[in-house]
């Protein structure tokens, strides 16, 4: 299962872990530096500005993750391979091509 969202308290954070019972749960950060989330965020025009800005401030957990990738730094491709290879790290290294576009 992949939560894709921002949490920002410790309680959120707890449920969720909660709920997942003793899976092998991954926590992987998806960043970028901030300048570039906001510039992202006014790229995109259907967006109030403020809430990229929120979200990298109250972010709950600050770090403790498994991976993080950062989305200005690596192409997304490579985002990609590095999360597979995270979630499956015993899988052959070229089954994470079968994902390119």
């Amino acid at each position: 299962m992949i939560i894709d969202h921002v949490i920002t308290s410790r309680r959120i954070f707890r449920q969720l872990i909660n709920s997942f019972g003793d899976g092998n749960t991954k926590l992987i950060r998806v960043t970028c530096p901030r300048e570039i989330l906001q510039a992202r965020e006014a790229a995109r025009r259907n967006r109030c500005p403020g809430p990229a800005q929120a979200s990298d401030e109250y972010l709950f957990p600050k770090d403790g993750y498994d991976l993080t990738v950062d989305t200005h730094a690596m192409s997304a491709s490579e985002c990609a391979k590095r999360i597979f290879q995270c979630v499956f790290p015993e899988a052959p290294e070229d089954q994470a091509s079968c994902y390119k576009r």
